[in-house]
């Protein structure tokens, strides 16, 4: 067996591995933001359908059922708020706390959050706001 003493090449060897391993990370953090996109999109259209449902829930003069008319309309666009792990929450405020309208009665605002799981972030919570 013959030792090479040479080491002609080893910085071109250690240079294609750290550039393997530098686009591997950056396909796994674009695969997890494109992810995190669509699921904020998903979690603002429930916010979305939440708060008119409970606005017009609000305008039938019957303000006891607005929390569970959001909550189902929630879990009609995919965010269950009665899962074991990871629910969602579906929280509304009227007059809104937010936006444009906040302390104005007669309007409603629904925030939908559920905890998201990724690829290279630990942990992350999504939030729609309507």
């Amino acid at each position: 067996m013959k030792i090479v003493k040479s080491e002609n090449g080893q910085a071109s060897i250690l240079m294609a591995v750290f550039l393997a391993l530098l686009a591997v990370g950056f396909m796994a953090m674009a695969i997890d933001m494109g992810y995190f996109f669509r699921e904020k999109r998903m979690a603002q259209a429930a916010a979305d359908a939440a708060a008119v449902a409970a606005a017009e829930e609000s305008s039938s003069n019957n303000s006891v059922n607005m929390q569970s008319v959001a909550n189902s309309i929630s879990k009609m666009n995919g965010f269950d708020t009665t899962l074991a792990s990871n629910p969602a929450t579906v929280q509304l405020n009227s007059p809104p706390e937010y936006g444009m309208y906040a302390g104005t009665s007669g309007y409603v605002e629904a925030i939908v959050s559920q905890p998201v799981n990724s690829l290279v972030l630990a942990c992350s919570t999504l939030r729609g706001r309507a």
